[in-house]
């Protein structure tokens, strides 16, 4: 069987691990894949293909700017695309994060359903139910259509224009009639999915992520960690990892502010993937640029007391596995996905948006001990292998469409 997959990016990020990681794991079976990406390093496995140039990658992000319309453009990357799938002809193809300015979405989806070939659309975010954004938020206009919308100014983002009905409505004409498709995602996203104009008559599967826990999200010496980061022995580590300047992730919120204004002074906050002024960080918060080797990430995922994730729209983030995964107890707002992430073993779930609340979780976290340590990794081995997950959206990708799935 011949497969291909389609995501913004390949081997980095969340959604690019994804995609790798299926890639490969079909390979395994012994099935032909390739992988189809927008934007990021050029390999040299032919077997890995990028689409766009960054000429063009700028171009789209500039026009969706001007223009306000998501996903209309790249059209040299997305006829290259089309070229692919006429010449590879696959059994079934895996999409993912079709939004990142790499392609015209429209003229993708609307050939797979023309050719009737067998469509898996994972949904690690809220795009594909949504107008030009991937999250929703507190809005619920989704349920009937969007338009008027509150986040222009968001990613995908809009210097003027408020395209999101335009954009609502090409989705709804082109997932019409799209027999072959199915969604898939976590059961956060298709409970939403569910209420949504868009997607409430469509095939939907609840499906787990999962990430490589046996050989990357895994439990590293402390010690080594610790020393290789200078990081002192008394002192209780608390992560976050994400841009700092994202107001959606609520670092520089939340978490920043419990750095600055904690009387605990056995604290040390890092964030990895900061990106912010490093002169206004006080003495107890180390900044960390991003880290791109996933090796590299787990380690100080491991090193870490709690990870703290202080995001308002993320659905069900990997980093709440990845922490999990490295042995690391989470700490999260009680809303959205967040909940459904994990038990009261290993994770603590505050009233959303409470910074009092967060800042007492955090000063009452304990050194973390062998106890801890097994109890998180047992979770996260027990509830989110990458090849359970793989092998569900391979399933998904080979059953008859037409057949009841989960609705």
């Amino acid at each position: 069987m011949k497969y291909l997959i389609i995501n913004s990016v390949c081997k980095t990020s969340s959604t690019g691990s994804i995609a790798y990681g299926l890639h490969s794991y079909l390979k395994e079976l012994g099935h032909t894949s390739i992988v189809c990406y927008g934007r990021g390093e050029i390999s040299d496995d032919e077997d890995l293909i990028r689409l766009d140039s960054d000429l063009e990658v700028k171009l789209h992000a500039g026009l969706t700017r001007l223009t306000g319309l998501q996903g209309y453009f790249s059209n040299l990357a997305t006829t290259k695309l089309l070229h692919i799938l006429e010449m590879y002809r696959p059994d079934g193809v895996i999409l993912l994060n079709l939004h990142g300015y790499y392609l015209n979405e429209y003229r993708l989806l609307d050939f797979l359903k023309k050719s009737k070939i067998r469509t898996v659309y994972i949904m690690p975010d809220e795009y594909p139910f949504l107008g030009k954004c991937c999250f929703s938020k507190d809005c619920q206009k989704f349920k009937n259509e969007c338009g008027n919308c509150d986040y222009i100014h968001e990613y995908p983002k809009s210097l003027f224009l408020d395209q999101s009905k335009r954009i609502f409505r090409m989705k709804k004409k082109v997932y019409t009639s799209f027999n072959n498709l199915i969604f898939a995602s976590p059961q956060f996203n298709i409970l939403k999915a569910k209420e949504s104009a868009l997607l409430k008559d469509k095939e939907l599967s609840a499906v787990d992520w999962g990430i490589d826990l046996e050989n990357t999200y895994r439990v590293h010496d402390i010690g080594v960690v610790r020393k290789k980061y200078n990081i002192p022995e008394n002192k209780k580590v608390i992560l976050v990892v994400g841009s700092f300047l994202n107001e959606r992730k609520g670092i520089r919120k939340f978490v920043f502010e419990c750095a600055k204004q904690t009387k605990c002074d056995d604290l040390l906050f890092i964030n990895v993937g900061f990106d912010g002024d490093e002169n206004i960080c006080p003495a107890n918060f180390m900044p960390i640029s991003y880290v791109n080797d996933q090796i590299a990430l787990s380690e100080i995922y491991s090193c870490a007391d709690l990870f703290v994730i202080a995001s308002t729209a993320d659905t069900m983030p990997l980093a709440c596995l990845i922490s999990l995964g490295c042995g690391t107890p989470i700490c999260c707002f009680n809303m959205l996905g967040f909940p459904l992430i994990a038990d009261a073993t290993c994770a603590t779930f505050i009233e959303p948006e409470n910074f009092d609340m967060l800042l007492d979780a955090i000063e009452r976290t304990p050194y973390k001990n062998k106890e801890i340590i097994d109890r998180c990794r047992s979770y996260a081995m027990g509830r989110y292998l990458d090849k359970d997950f793989y092998k569900r959206l391979f399933d998904l990708a080979n059953e008859n469409m037409g057949d009841e799935n989960e609705k």
